[in-house]
């Protein structure tokens, strides 16, 4: 009797120690990170122009805030996530043209503000090339359909999402029939994502 309490006892005390080492060795494992894919689209409305300055013309310096957001498409490891349904835009823009060749640059900052719990925020920082934005000594863009924007962007999160890594390429352009809504689209990669 006495030989069947200790090897019961041995059984488990063996069976206790295996399954504490097996916990202590994953407890320390981090999944591996890997980067997935990264596919914005959306559809923007004219941005609300917070101030020009014209001063160093023909150079024309401009800040604005993108406020008329018609639709917004994330997807990313082939999940999607909608405006508004997912997820708030914030976003604003600092533009340099030259309103006699048209060219220039912007560096674009935003912030997705998901709809769940915490609030995590995907940011994205743009800096991009602009052509085609000729402007007439009224201040009217001459020819909007032939504004081009090409640029590159780079991801960081917060909250939940504090350890996303991201990069890409973003391009847009307006859009029949008046030229004044642009569509954006950036595509890349981004790593750590968790939602």
């Amino acid at each position: 009797m006495n030989k069947k309490i200790i090897m019961f006892t041995t059984i488990a005390i063996l069976s206790i120690l295996c399954a504490s080492m097996i916990a202590m060795s994953q407890a320390g494992h981090k999944p591996k990170s890997e980067f997935v894919g990264y596919d914005y689209r959306a559809v923007m409305g004219p941005n609300t122009i917070i101030s020009v300055d014209s001063s160093g013309a023909p150079i024309i310096k401009m800040e604005m805030v993108q406020e008329n957001i018609i639709e917004i498409t994330l997807t990313i490891d082939n999940q999607v996530y909608t405006y508004p349904d997912d997820f708030d835009l914030i976003a604003s823009s600092y533009a340099e043209i030259n309103a006699v060749t048209g060219e220039g640059f912007a560096r674009t900052e935003g912030t997705l503000v998901f709809n769940i719990a915490g609030s995590p925020t995907l940011s994205y920082w743009v800096v991009s090339s602009l052509s085609g934005y000729n402007f007439s000594p009224q201040g009217t863009i001459l020819n909007p359909e032939n504004i081009k924007i090409e640029g590159e962007l780079k991801l960081t999160g917060t909250k939940k999402l504090n350890t996303v890594d991201g990069f890409g390429l973003t391009e847009g352009h307006t859009l029949p029939p008046d030229f004044t809504n642009q569509q954006i689209h950036q595509f890349g990669f981004i790593k750590d994502w968790t939602l």
